[in-house]
């Protein structure tokens, strides 16, 4: 009867081990999938802010170009005045 006893207290630890065992995997498995999540997230955010940065840069290329057409009429305006004055 002894030895049967220690065989089931033996069985009962070995199978608290492997229950501990398969609940810590599950629990991994759980921390992997929230941070493969996270990392997904962050690399969404990081593709939208990519695609907000070109749209940026674009609109301050087209302003760049705006304002040197602007400053170049001026320029020109400017010269014609100069030339008008210089005449009288």
């Amino acid at each position: 009867m002894k030895n049967n006893s220690g065989l089931a207290t033996v069985c009962g630890v070995l199978a608290l081990i492997t229950l501990a065992s398969v609940s810590y995997a599950f629990v991994q498995r759980a921390e992997v999938g929230r941070q493969q999540e996270a990392l997904k997230q962050c690399e969404q955010t990081a593709a939208a802010a990519q695609s907000e940065a070109v749209q940026l840069q674009q609109m301050m290329e087209t302003e760049l170009q705006r304002a040197t057409a602007v400053l170049q009429v001026a320029l020109e305006q400017a010269q014609k005045a100069k030339e008008q004055v210089t005449k009288k």
